[in-house]
């Protein structure tokens, strides 16, 4: 219902292949046109200990799998956004009513928290800008969503706190590097008379 009435509803590798009783489960499947073959089920301990499971690209940029990799049943009836080297999809999307359906035949998230490169100050830094785009690329692209506040720089978190007496938006520096300039764009959910930063 949320695709056919326009939404976007993106899976992962796995997303919804099993019920709670640990039985295969095919309802997702069914309902989006996108079905992965059976593969053993991912445990994780720890996301450094996972391995690469491929290497792959696509219009938003390269990127490295970590942990599995799904592979698809009747890929010919999905639109394929990126590949594995191997040539096997690794994005797919197709339309399901007014809205679509996307797969990660991999694990987008588990993969971007192993990309980071380094520690500096405690923290991690140098993490994937591709990877990044895919996870964000369903939302803003497809469903269109503008977030609330926007910056220039990566990696810059930027909460907007509304109340009736106006809003406030604080910014966190995760990029682990001073930023010397910040263009912020806020969409405010009512006119705005002044602002004032501290």
């Amino acid at each position: 219902k949320w695709t056919k009435d326009g939404g976007i509803l993106v899976t992962v590798s796995g997303a919804s292949a099993w019920d709670r009783y640990n039985e295969p489960c095919r309802i997702l499947a069914k309902a989006t046109g996108i079905e992965e073959k059976p593969r053993e089920r991912l445990l994780v301990a720890d996301v450094r200990s996972l391995p690469e499971s491929g290497k792959g690209t696509g219009g938003l940029g390269e990127f490295r799998a970590i942990g599995v990799r799904g592979a698809l049943v009747d890929q010919y009836r999905l639109t394929v956004d990126a590949a594995f080297d191997d040539g096997k999809p690794a994005v797919v999307h197709r339309e399901v009513g007014k809205g679509k359906a996307v797969h990660f035949a991999w694990l987008p998230g588990l993969s971007y928290a192993r990309s980071s490169s380094a520690v500096k100050d405690g923290l991690p830094v140098g993490w994937s800008e591709s990877i990044r785009r895919w996870i964000t690329w369903p939302v803003t692209a497809l469903a269109g969503v503008t977030a609330p506040v926007s910056v220039s720089v990566p990696l810059v978190e930027t909460p907007l706190l509304v109340s009736d007496q106006g809003a406030a938006v604080t910014f966190l520096n995760w990029s682990g590097a001073p930023i010397e300039r910040l263009g912020v764009t806020v969409q405010a959910p009512f006119k705005v008379n002044s602002a004032r930063s501290v």
